[in-house]
């Protein structure tokens, strides 16, 4: 196989696509993995936050009937939180990704050394 030459492989929805062409649109063996228990985990617990953040802060507004400075920073807190969770998710998913790359990487060093005849040894 030369440098400049693409495997065909059978894509899922039945065509045929090279394997630089996946790589040019993003997709890789990450994507195709299943979720990991941390990645679930992270799911679930964003949820909860999510979830009971805004029942607490709804809870609270509608026994006070006013907006307080305590409520404004409850809200910022909460969406702040919220928002760590998709880049903790996000971080997880590019470091998969990288981690992937890294390992197609590795793989093609090891078979480009495989092929390479030996070097001769000195004397």
């Amino acid at each position: 196989m030369k440098p400049g030459d693409t495997m065909r492989t059978e894509h899922p929805s039945g065509r045929q696509q090279g394997r630089t062409a996946g790589r040019i649109r993003g997709e890789s063996s990450a994507q195709t993995s299943r979720p990991s228990v941390f990645e679930m985990l992270i799911l679930a617990v964003g949820v909860a936050v999510a979830y009971f953040g805004f029942r607490i802060i709804q809870n609270r507004f509608v026994m006070d009937r006013i907006i307080t400075w305590e409520m404004i920073n409850a809200i910022f807190i909460w969406l702040l939180l919220i928002t760590s969770f998709v880049f903790l998710g996000i971080v997880v998913d590019t470091s998969k990704k990288t981690l992937s790359r890294f390992e197609e990487i590795l793989q093609g060093m090891n078979d480009r050394d495989l092929k390479r005849p030996p070097l001769p040894r000195r004397k």
